[in-house]
Order: structure tokens, then sequence, then C-alpha cells
């Protein structure tokens, strides 16, 4: 990103012509100008992650867009909520400006944290939309305004005709078709507890990604039990349940993780490859694997995969590190020599799917891209993606001191292939970490 952090506020901001212009848009669809060019309707307006979104074009970089880092959760927003910034105040939230220079593929952007006019409202309008109405007015020396009113998404679905477009490729849109597929068999709403569901209900097949989150606090002996019950206890209930329905499950897809492998220094890891160093790490994996290998006793079809990091744009490892890279304040963790084996999240669906759906695919897969790369290196390409600097470095005795024996997550990793999918033709679309993060940067909200 590139521009003044901090540009003056100019003489069109402050004019009584601009605060003319706040109430214009009253009733209207959203409209206004981006660096001069016109702001055409359709616009997709999306509130993720606390950044509202306004977006002109559905090609893979929008042609012009507008963020504002609002901080606003859509689950907190339950009555209508304002925000008025006058040209005159700071702390206002950052806007980021984008646009297509006229023959180039890639937008520039321009960030402005104060000199600007906003009025921005937003009320819940159900179905996970807002309906709002904004009034923004940047310094004339980029000749932009957006007034007008809008409604906003929470999610990446896209609607065709007022109904959900089913062929836009994203993890949302299989979300959704989840949702709606359930829905349709379980109409009362989601089951609180697996003897809920009776022994005649008709269930195709299993997908068990159960388990608390890993990073969220130190590993105390009570925490570790908790880790490892929240995995193991769901596991057998599924496993339970495959014995007593009267149709079996034909597929369970179970999750496991690289770190099955232990920290294993340089050593090249496949399927094959058995455990380097048998931490924690290891014994849940271990446990979680063993316990979903039972259901092969109901003749279910079984395949394990062993994730490495996922990739997302919204969720994930990345999800609190877009905001700490885009203030230039990124770390290599330790030397930076340990490695990271991770996916993007569109070819993990794709795993979790083919596994779910091809008869004859059972065993273990490594679930992660066919390129791992060393922390340094993906410290490097993070910070390039969202063009900041990367000159820090978080030290190694500072991050166990801090996160005792949780830290091994981070100062050690695993160098896996994924051999299995590419021996049977599994075809990455992002198998470079490169790829990947300028796919993620350039469409995160």
């Amino acid at each position: 990103l590139r521009g003044a952090k901090t540009p003056a506020a100019t003489t069109f901001v402050r004019s009584p012509e601009a605060a003319l212009l706040m109430v214009q848009g009253d009733g209207k669809p959203l409209s206004g100008l981006i660096h001069g060019q016109t702001l055409l309707n359709p616009v997709r307006v999306t509130l993720i992650n606390g950044v509202l979104s306004i977006h002109q074009g559905e090609a893979f970089l929008p042609d012009l867009s507008v963020s504002i880092l609002l901080g606003w959760r859509p689950e907190d927003i339950q009555e209508r909520r304002t925000l008025l910034i006058t040209p005159a105040e700071s702390g206002g939230p950052p806007v980021h400006v984008s646009w297509k220079p006229e023959g180039r593929s890639y937008p520039e952007t321009r960030i402005f944290n104060e000199g600007y006019r906003l009025e921005l409202a937003l009320a819940p309008l159900g179905d996970q939309q807002f309906t709002g109405a904004l009034q923004l007015v940047l310094p004339d020396t980029l000749r932009s305004y957006l007034v007008g009113d809008f409604t906003v998404q929470t999610n990446h679905l896209r609607y065709r005709n007022g109904k959900v477009d089913l062929f836009f490729d994203h993890p949302d849109t299989l979300g959704y078709v989840a949702r709606e597929y359930l829905h349709t068999q379980f109409p009362a709403g989601a089951v609180a507890s697996l003897d809920d569901i009776g022994d005649d209900e008709a269930i195709d097949g299993i997908v068990n990604l159960a388990g608390e989150n890993l990073f969220t606090r130190r590993w105390s002996e009570s925490r570790k039990r908790t880790l490892m019950a929240s995995r193991l206890d769901t596991t057998r209930e599924l496993v339970a349940l495959c014995r007593r329905l009267d149709t079996t499950p034909s597929v369970m897809v179970s999750g496991s993780a690289v770190g099955f492998y232990g920290d294993a220094g340089d050593a090249e890891l496949t399927e094959h490859s058995s455990a380097r160093r048998k931490d924690f790490g290891y014994r849940l994996c271990d446990a979680w694997d063993q316990t979903a290998r039972e259901v092969t006793g109901q003749g279910v079809r079984l395949s394990i995969i062993r994730t490495g990091v996922v990739l997302g744009r919204d969720g994930g490892m990345l999800k609190g590190l877009w905001p700490v890279y885009r203030l230039g304040l990124g770390a290599r963790l330790g030397d930076g020599s340990q490695w990271l084996s991770w996916i993007h999240i569109e070819d993990m669906v794709s795993i979790l799917a083919r596994a779910l759906e091809t008869p004859g695919v059972e065993g273990v897969f490594n679930a992660t891209a066919p390129q791992p790369v060393t922390q340094r290196h993906f410290h490097r390409a993070l910070a390039s993606a969202v063009h900041r600097p990367a000159p820090w470095v978080a030290p190694a005795p500072l991050l166990r001191l801090g996160l005792g024996e949780l830290s091994g997550l981070l100062l050690g990793g695993q160098r896996v292939y994924p051999r299995r999918l590419e021996d049977q033709g599994f075809t990455f679309r992002f198998p470079s970490l490169e790829e990947a993060l300028d796919d993620l940067a350039n469409t995160a909200s």
C-alpha cells in the first residue's frame, strides 16, 4: 500500500458543499467517485472481520474499492449504530481507497487516517444482512466521495436475481450449501447431541474436524486434557453413532494434523514417515487417529487428513496476522529456520470434498501444499504480500518464556509433502506460498 498516511484536510472536505453532499444521497442507491472514476451499480458491500468494504466489479481484483476499518463485529450490532467523523477529528477508522489505473491489472491504494468526512449508519436487516447509509468525502486531491444507501452482506456469498450463486467458487458457497442441506435434513436446527439422531436417520458420510483451538492459551496439564478430550470424545461418539445406525454411513473423513510427525527438523516427511519426536503434538494426533480407526470395524471407509497450517481470508492463523503485518509489525519467530507446512483453504476444502465423495480414497493423506517453506520465508512473503518491511524478530527465549510448551509449535515444525495426493493425481490450485498469499491478500476484507 502506498500514499500519505496523514493527509491534510483540503478545502473541499471542509466546505459547506461537502456538508450538503452528505444529505443528497438520502434514500438513493450508493453512488459517487473513486479517484475520479464513477462508481457504477450494482456494488457489493460486506462487513467481515470488522472491515466495511465496498467493491465494484466481480473480477479477481475489484476495479474500484473502499474499505473502512471499523472494528465492528456483525454479531455485536443488535440495533442501529452510527458513526460521525469530521475532517478536524483524529482517531477515526483508517480508510483504504483502491482503483486500477488505466492499462494496469493491479490496483493502487491510498490510506487515510484523518482529514476526511464520514457519516455512517448500519442497522440489522435479518438473515446476516444489514441496511446501511454512507456519506464519505475524502481529500479532494483524490477526487473521491460516496453517498447513498446499500445492503451489507456478512459473508463472501454472491447473489444472482436475489438468490445465492451456487457456482461462485468460495468456501462460503460450500458452507451455504452444507447449511441448506442440513436444514432440509434437520428442520428443527442443529442437533445438540449425537444422541438426538435417530437410529433410522440416513447419513451418507461424516466429516469430523472437531477439536479445541491449540493456540488460545498456555498448555497446562489441565489444558492438555481438554485438548485431548475435545478430539477423542467427539470421535468416539461418532464411531458409536455409526455402530447404532440402521444404515451405516459409507465414509468418515477425520481430521488430524502434521503435528503427528513431531518437531522433525529438516527431515522430508511423507505419509509413510514415522514420528521423529514423540511430543504432545504427536501424542494428541496419534490418539485421535487411533480412535478414528475404530470406525473401520463397522465397514466405514476412513480417510485421515493430516492438515498443515490452513491459510484463509477470514480465519485461522492469518486472521490475527493480517493487521499486525499491515502495520509493519510482523516478526520472524526465532531464527526462522523451522519448517512450516501450509495449505490454502480452497485446496483444503477440495481435499475434504474429494475424500468424502470419491470411493477408494482412504487411509492417511497429508493436506499440505507441495512446497513447504521455512518460517523465515513465510515471514518475508507475508510482509511482501502487504507491501510492508520485515525487520522484526521475536526471540526464541522470549517466546518460550511467554508461551511455555506451546512455543514448540512456533519454534519447531515439519517439512511435509503430500505424496499420496500427488500420486493419485490431485492438482493444487495454490502450490506456492506466494500464489496463495497474493490471492488472500488481494481478496481479504
